[in-house]
């Protein structure tokens, strides 16, 4: 599932303040909400919960 444009301006929004080692985060623990559903790839909710 691809990212809508407004999906794209709320992470913005969420992350404006982040420096590159949160977003990095952020992304980690989206990869690991994936691995516990033994997804092949991060989806659109694993990464909007986390932020």
């Amino acid at each position: 599932m691809n990212l809508s444009e407004d999906d794209y301006e709320m992470l913005a929004e969420r992350t404006a303040d982040c420096s590159a080692a949160d977003i990095v985060g952020l992304v980690d623990d989206a990869a690991m909400r994936a691995a516990e559903r033994d997804a092949e790839a991060i989806m659109r909710d694993d990464l909007l919960d986390c932020c």
